[in-house]
């Protein structure tokens, strides 16, 4: 459409004309001739109304084809063209609005990520935006970050604060211990446990990702009375801190392993 019409068909629109054209120069000399002989009474008032219309007919079709002609060579209109070219866009808008929602049935999670529970199966129907029913394919956790989920009695919250050092280890596995921190004390107390919602923080080295740590293990957490940051200080205290009262264990909402404050 951009580059107009064909070459051939240019030549045919010509072609059509020039026979026209002839033809309109045959009907004339025919009328002309008929228009004597009405004037002399030879012919009848019929042949010559049949010549008279044959040839203003030829007259016509010899306008239609010069203006088909013009229209040939000067291509398809404007308006066609942009009209053409706005549905062109439109297809390849709808080309890039498929081609999104197929990537979004594709799951791109790299190796660090791990399908915590798969919600959906194959065939099931996934609705994000309804009020009730499917919502999501799965739920994807990076297990190289985790937090530990506990509640801390109210009458020790006062020794827990940010940043504070800690060591954990999985009750499955009771000689691994990970370096921890205190990453927050959560602004609601439990007030039917009566203690208070503390996350602690650790991170696992890359070949143990979804190893020895899972989501919903129980863990025990030891606290120290020093900062994260002064590990590295030998004159910074490091002296376990001893919380009173029985273990606590609760889970995540992010699916780190759930986890107990130490009783010594």
């Amino acid at each position: 459409m951009e580059e107009g019409n064909r070459p051939d068909e240019k030549v045919q629109s010509r072609a059509e004309l020039a026979e026209a054209q002839t033809n309109l120069a045959q009907a004339a000399r025919d009328y002309q001739r008929k228009k004597d002989l009405m004037e002399r009474k030879i012919v009848s008032k019929e042949d010559y109304e049949a010549t008279e219309s044959n040839y203003l007919a030829l007259v016509k079709r010899v306008e239609k084809l010069a203006a088909s002609s013009r229209l040939m060579d000067e291509g398809v209109r404007t308006e066609r063209r942009r009209m053409a070219k706005a549905q062109s866009q439109q297809v390849e808008a709808e080309l890039r609005r498929a081609k999104w929602r197929l990537d979004n049935c594709c799951d791109h999670g790299t190796h660090q990520r791990h399908h915590s529970e798969k919600e959906r199966g194959t065939g099931n129907l996934v609705n994000p935006v309804a009020f009730n029913g499917s919502f999501s394919l799965c739920d994807i956790a990076d297990l190289s970050k985790l937090e530990v989920d506990l509640s801390i009695q109210e009458r020790d919250i006062s020794r827990v604060f940010k940043g504070q050092k800690c060591r954990v280890r999985a009750e499955a596995y009771p000689k691994r211990v990970y370096d921890g921190v205190v990453s927050r004390l959560m602004p609601i107390a439990d007030r039917a446990k009566g203690a208070i919602p503390v996350r602690v923080r650790l991170s696992v080295p890359a070949d143990e990702e979804g190893m020895y740590l899972k989501p919903e293990m129980g863990a025990i957490v030891t606290f120290y009375n020093t900062k994260a940051e002064d590990l590295g200080n030998e004159n910074a205290p490091t002296r376990q801190i001893d919380f009173n009262g029985p273990a606590n264990r609760s889970s995540t909402d992010t699916r780190p392993p759930s986890s107990s404050s130490d009783p010594d």
